[in-house]
């Protein structure tokens, strides 16, 4: 009896062990295999949910970079007025002039010239001044929020009275139209 006892314990054993087994290969294992595929899936969505973040990111660095030339677009418009405001120009070099005591004997547009994106309107401006007057009025012409390019320069001093007559060639650009 002690015998079909032992030998029962030994199958009871058996079949627990081998209920285990079982078990495992139908049960855990497939949950293994379930668990290392959910792994590389949560690898691949972390994947793309970085890659979205470094999209809207760079979206951010672009819109950014939109609104900057944007801005230096307005600013060049103000540096390169239309031709209808050669006018304003001309007036704020009189204005100029009258500030640093520089006495313009004549302002004179010449023709248009045209360029692929712009255009260059040549000035001919005669004066008389004193030469620091007229080195201030230079560097203010100079430094005015317009894009102009002085083209040719002649100062002729009187030595009577320290005067000297001036005739400056400047080009001011103007957008096409």
């Amino acid at each position: 009896m002690i015998l079909e006892t032992k030998k029962i314990d030994f199958i009871s054993i058996g079949i627990i062990v081998l209920l285990i087994v079982f078990g495992y290969l139908f049960f855990i294992k497939d949950g293994w295999a379930t668990l290392s595929v959910l792994k590389e899936q949560e690898a691949v969505l972390s994947e793309n949910v970085s890659a979205q973040n470094e999209m809207a990111i760079e979206m951010e660095r672009i819109g950014d970079e939109i609104n900057d030339i944007q801005k230096n677009l307005e600013l060049f418009d103000r540096q390169l007025p239309k031709e209808k405001r050669i006018h304003d120009f001309l007036v704020e070099i009189d204005n100029l002039a009258q500030k640093n005591k520089v006495q313009l004997e004549g302002i004179t547009p010449g023709n248009m010239q045209k360029g692929a994106l712009y255009r260059k309107l040549p000035i001919s401006i005669k004066a008389v001044s004193g030469f620091r007057d007229f080195y201030t009025f230079l560097f203010q012409l100079e430094n005015i929020p317009r894009i102009t390019m002085t083209e040719g320069l002649s100062v002729t001093r009187f030595s009577k009275d320290k005067s000297c007559t001036i005739e400056l060639n400047l080009a001011v650009f103007v957008g096409s139209a």
